[in-house]
């Protein structure tokens, strides 16, 4: 279907059109509700079936079709709805299509006016049939041809795949086609869409051009083309006198099973006559479709913004046979006036020619628009996609993406599209290149996306087939849309082909790199620059330097330097933020972080306690970074502070830092500091250690000066301090087990009970949810605790009419709930999940919130695959019972998990597979939502939520970070906001600057060789083909057989015919030496011939003889036989090398890199040992004894 977006009712909310490629009717949604506004048939199959009430067989081939995209071209008969314009072919349903070929005179075209309110016919205009027929098999029209059954076989040789992938033209069609005339082109004479539209419409049909009143469909105009259009045609003003001209491509050489080529044809409406035509060296453009809507090329844009297009297509192919091979194909731009070429570039692929080319923004600030090239080069189909600039065509950059992995393998891809996401973390819109898998077993359809100015790979997509663009929400980014359509099932029962595909949206996102860094920490801090977004503290891996960072803008606000021999540490940074709001804690740390008075919140950090400095805390202000003060302790053992808060202990305004501080392995100290100065007011010390700390703040007492809860945890068990503003320890609680992080104790004994509630925060400290008065009976209720309670199973403290209730999930059953009263004493409860959702425990979370706003709790459950609230009752029996959800949010194509709860804020946040959405806890819904846009950096995970300092601010920044890179990237609310005017859904290869971002700096690289054109040394092993563990152990087993079959024999013969006797030593050495050469010719039998293993003895001869002479040579200090052995190595090496480049076979302009190049040592070495073996025969004892025999004088010749 072929959708189009539109005010169709005038309700100011874009409605949507479909027109069906398979059966003539056209469909009206309205935008707003969903509902189906009117549906129009035209066809006669659809019109036969529905008035017989069954459905057509797809057996019985397509009848009927919407030509191209339907066209909204306003109000024309003044009611009110935008009309529709569209072209329709319908056959009759008694033809047997099977017997004909060409079905054009069957066929019945119309161009129809569509009312947009009713869906009735304004006015039909018939084109004659005539102008469709055939008239020579050698010159139809390709781009045209309507096969009624789409079943297509490729004519190459290659076992399975896309026919279009090498080359695109050869394949073979089975029955019937027709040949289609072109879609329908609107002029609008200077009108609003709303309005009452004058215009024409002009359709190709055939080689006529007929003109059309768009008012009532009479004939204005019917015109002769010299050339037949083989292909949709592009309207354009191509010679600047303001009327548009029709660029096309004309079908050359099109048999019905030939190879076609193309050529390109400028034709003037005004003039009615051929501006400029230019014979194209190439095949037809194919797409991945029999019938395509749209041909891949050529492209006619304005690249100079001078208001005459140009025209960009391939103009040569490689050729791969004879004496003038050559890899390249050429891409040309020609005037769109005359037609000469502004510049031609040569790229080389190993397809048939450059079938995907695009235009993008001017990225050297020439004032031109690039030509970017996407290509396959290499036996592993490396993709290469060059940035031309477009004026002269010269490489702006060139990147390249490995997409077959696996090495000694090659694999048959093709690349489907190429086109434009408006959207980037770096301010350049993307270039998307979909490739698929030519092969039956391959690589997965990917889709990836590199920036426009520096080419470097944002993003991929996996099982990815297409994608189009659209902003749907009106941020000025658009949204990618991604289609995955499976390989085809064959239902056998209803002799049926069944695709089950699936859409993808991708939001439009903005993504802000802070920094690369190398094992460095980010903080998050409250709003440095006063932009209202909170900041972020950035301290570098080696301690030596602190920077804050705009999480807004994502620039510098300050760097501070340490000294020479300081280091600050990396994980201890204060004061500590959360996400969430500061009214969630019992003290408003963002306003007592200010202890200069500038207004900005200040910075507290730690240098490295293991170089045993004295001053371990350090205040830094947050508005220029500049040294407040640092606090001396008087000790000289390993110091390490565990937790610093921000409290006004003495009510004066201005605030204190007290930090707890480990002072040895056994003890703790609770320190004071004037936040102005540098003076320290109190300390105490607590017999004690910790691994973690928390420092929280109670409620003021009666003199309304604040208490410090200082919590001290050691693995599972937790101690509490009560701390006065003056430094005295009221109550040190006895060690109490932890609950999963959770804590609930009686404090203190002078004033009534308080029940604290602690939890993890941000660094693993603890965080105080609530304290609570209590009436405590018994020294037994003063510690309640869980024994055997993960992590994950957490109190959930509840507000209810009956009083706080405390929820517990039962380890051991996966649907009870414990409920205490405010007493802690246990509660009937009847709760049983099964009535809902059968889930396992480990796979549910559980938070309280106040969804409707009566003040009183209910429960908030998440699980992996589902977001539901439920209300918790209580009867007058005292049993709790669980309502029915309020509301669920279900996923069930992408796995979910909870990322984070924020019940101040109403909301809780899930990531579902790359996606984070906040839903509302009242009601449900999309609350803003976060698309992860980072599949290619490894470890790239969600770490924070980033408010501003409003509390009101729903939307927050969501920092991404690994070990080496930061990034910042600002959620989208989840408000679809409307537009009018005329939309349509689908790639128009247009890319575009994203407004009000920043945007990096470009990349041009310049131009000094093309990677594609460089290969290795003929000599080099190539990485791709060479298995080195298997060469290891061949070259390995070469030599265990040279020394048993070769040296040991031939060593012992020489020694047998130098010693010309048998002695004892000789017949005990016989049995070994015979032995091992037996064993060496039956090991492995089954694997090595005997030649074979007479081969691999005889290989490394050569090696061990020179090794043995140079060995000798040296040992001997023979110098003058090294320097001889030298001299042949070089003169080998440089025979070699000039053999190997001799007769290799290059490409035409294909050059050498010298990686590698000392790789000829080795065959230079071998062949030198070669020829040593060759000279040193005669010198080997055995055969000089010979010689030296048969060279004796006879005693019977002399006296003869």
């Amino acid at each position: 279907m072929s959708p189009v977006l539109a005010d169709i009712n005038g309700d100011d909310t874009e409605d949507v059109v479909l027109g069906c490629a398979h059966q003539a009717w056209l469909l009206a949604v309205d935008g707003k509700s969903g509902r189906i506004m009117w549906l129009a048939g035209r066809g006669a199959d659809v019109v036969a079936t529905s008035e017989a009430g069954k459905h057509q067989s797809r057996a019985e081939g397509m009848r009927s079709r919407v030509v191209g995209l339907p066209k909204c071209v306003g109000d024309v008969d003044g009611d009110g709805a935008v009309d529709v314009l569209a072209v329709f072919v319908s056959i009759d349903t008694k033809l047997d299509i099977f017997s004909n070929l060409d079905l054009s005179k069957s066929a019945e075209y119309w161009v129809e006016l569509v009312s947009g309110a009713k869906g009735s016919t304004i006015w039909r205009y018939s084109i004659n049939p005539k102008c469709l027929e055939s008239i020579n098999k050698s010159n139809s029209p390709l781009g045209f041809r309507w096969y009624l059954l789409s079943e297509l076989r490729s004519k190459s040789n290659s076992s399975g795949g896309d026919p279009y992938i090498r080359d695109p033209s050869a394949i073979e069609f089975a029955w019937g086609y027709v040949h289609l005339p072109d879609g329908p082109h609107v002029e609008h004479h200077g009108v609003e869409n709303h309005a009452s539209p004058g215009g024409v419409v002009r359709l190709i049909a055939g080689d006529s051009v007929i003109a059309l009143n768009l008012q009532d469909g009479d004939v204005i105009g019917d015109e002769a083309m010299t050339h037949r259009p083989g292909g949709p045609a592009i309207y354009a003003d191509c010679d600047g006198d303001g009327e548009v001209e029709v660029v096309y491509l004309e079908t050359v050489g099109a048999g019905l099973y030939a190879t076609a080529g193309a050529k390109l044809v400028v034709w003037s409406l005004a003039q009615n006559k051929e501006l400029w035509t230019h014979s194209l060296d190439t095949y037809w453009p194919h797409s991945a479709t029999p019938a395509p809507d749209r041909l891949k090329w050529p492209l006619v844009v304005d690249l100079d913004q001078d208001g005459v297009s140009e025209v960009v297509a391939p103009l040569e192919s490689p050729k791969m046979i004879g004496k003038q091979s050559s890899p390249y194909a050429s891409v040309a731009v020609f005037e769109g006036a005359s037609g000469a070429k502004r510049w031609q570039r040569l790229i080389p692929t190993v397809d048939m020619q450059v079938n995907h080319l695009t235009t993008g923004p001017d990225i050297d600030g020439d004032g031109v628009n690039e030509v970017y090239v996407a290509t396959l080069w290499g036996s592993r189909m490396d993709l290469y996609v060059d940035c031309l600039s477009g004026a002269d065509g010269h490489t702006l950059w060139r990147t390249s993406r490995r997409i077959w992995p696996l090495p000694r393998m090659s694999c048959e891809a093709y690349i489907a599209e190429i086109g434009w996401w408006n959207s980037g973390g770096d301010g350049w819109p993307q270039c998307y290149v979909s490739v698929r898998s030519g092969d039956t077993i391959g690589i997965q359809p990917t889709i990836y996306f590199f920036s426009a100015g520096t080419g470097e790979l944002r993003d991929f997509a996996l099982l990815a087939t297409s994608a189009t663009t659209f902003d749907i929400n009106g941020d000025g980014a658009d949204e990618l849309f991604t289609y995955y359509s499976p390989p085809i099932v064959w239902d056998f029962r209803n002799r049926n082909s069944v695709i089950i595909g699936h859409w993808t949206c991708n939001l439009g996102l903005a993504a802000k790199r802070f920094v690369e860094h190398a094992r460095a920490t980010l903080h998050v801090s409250s709003d440095l620059d006063d932009d209202g977004v909170g900041d972020l503290i950035f301290i570098s891996h080696d301690g030596k330097s602190v920077r804050a960072i705009s999480a807004a803008q994502g620039h510098y606000v300050w760097t501070h330097r340490a000294g020479s021999n300081t280091r600050y540490a990396s994980d201890r940074v204060y004061p500590e933020f959360t996400s969430e709001p500061r009214s969630g804690r019992l003290g408003d740390e963002s306003t007592e972080a200010d202890l200069n008075g500038d207004g900005v919140s200040d910075v507290m950090l730690c240098r490295d306690v293991s170089r045993r400095e004295p001053s371990p805390l350090v205040a830094i202000s947050g508005a220029d970074g500049r040294t407040l003060w640092s606090a001396e302790f008087p000790y000289h053992d390993r110091l390490s502070a565990g937790a610093v808060r921000f409290v006004d202990l003495d009510a004066d305004g201005h605030s204190e830092v007290v930090a707890v501080v480990r002072t040895s392995e056994q003890s703790t100290e609770i320190v004071a500091y004037s936040g102005r100065r540098m003076r320290r007011l109190w300390r105490h010390e607590l017999p004690r250690s910790f691994g973690r700390a928390s420092i929280d703040v109670l409620p003021t007492t009666k003199d309304d000066r604040p208490r410090l809860l200082v919590t001290l945890y050691w693995n599972r068990d937790a101690m509490w301090s009560v701390v006065s503003a003056d430094g005295q320890v009221q109550n040190v609680s006895p060690q109490a087990r932890r609950v999963g992080g959770w804590t609930v104790a009686e404090m203190g004994t002078e004033s009534p009970s308080c029940l604290i509630a602690c939890g993890p925060r941000a660094g693993g400290d603890g965080i105080s949810l609530w304290v609570r008065d209590l009436e405590l009976q018994g020294a037994s209720q003063n510690e309640v605790t869980f024994d055997g309670a993960p992590e994950g199973n957490k109190p959930v403290m509840l507000r209810t009419p009956h009083g706080m209730l405390i929820t517990v999930e039962e380890w051991y059953s996966s649907r009870k709930l414990k409920l205490f009263d405010a007493n802690l004493t246990p509660m009937r409860c009847v709760s049983d999940w099964s009535e809902w959702l059968e889930l396992q425990k480990s796979t549910m979370r559980v938070g309280a919130c106040d969804v409707d706003g009566d003040g009183y709790d209910e429960l908030l459950c998440a699980t992996n695959s589902l977001v539901w609230t439920m209300r918790v009752e209580t009867g007058v029996d005292g049993v709790v019972r669980l309502s029915p959800p309020l509301w669920s949010a279900r996923n069930n194509d992408l796995s979910a998990e909870l990322f984070r709860f924020e019940a101040a804020r109403g909301i809780v946040v899930v990531r579902r597979g790359r996606m984070l959405q906040a839903l509302a806890v009242s009601t449900g819904k999309p609350r803003w939502s976060c698309q992860i846009p980072f599949a290619d950096v490894p470890g790239m995970h969600p770490y924070q939520l980033i408010y501003g300092q409003n509390a009101q601010m729903d939307v927050p920044h969501l920092l991404f970070s690994n070990r080496d890179q930061s990034y910042c990237i600002q959620a989208v609310p989840s408000v679809a906001q409307s537009r009018s005017g005329e939309l349509q859904v689908g790639n128009t290869n247009v890319a575009r600057l994203i407004p009000d971002l920043h945007r990096g700096p470009p990349r041009l690289a310049p131009e000094s060789y093309d990677p594609r054109l460089r290969t290795g040394l003929p000599w080099v092993p190539h990485p791709d083909y060479q298995d080195w563990d298997r060469e290891y152990q061949f070259h390995l087993q070469s030599v265990g057989l040279s020394v048993c079959l070769v040296v040991l024999p031939l060593g012992f013969a020489i020694w047998i015919g130098s010693r010309r006797q048998w002695g004892l030593r000789t017949m005990l050495a016989a049995p070994f030496v015979i032995g091992v050469f037996i064993s060496a010719l039956l090991v492995q039998s089954d694997q090595i011939v005997i030649h074979g293993r007479f081969a691999m003895a005889l290989a490394p001869i050569p090696v061990m003889l020179f090794g043995a002479i140079t060995l000798h040579a040296l040992i001997g200090q023979r110098w003058w036989r090294l320097a001889g052995l030298s001299v042949a190595v070089a003169v080998t090496c440089l025979l070699t090398a000039l053999f190997f480049l001799a007769t290799d076979r290059r490409l035409p302009g294909q050059t050498y890199f010298w990686d590698g190049w000392y790789w000829i040592l080795l065959y230079g070495t071998y062949h030198t040992g070669c020829l040593l073996v060759l000279t040193s025969i005669p010198y080997v004892p055995t055969i000089a004894w010979l010689r030296q025999r048969s060279s004796r004088p006879r005693i019977g010749w002399e006296r003869e």
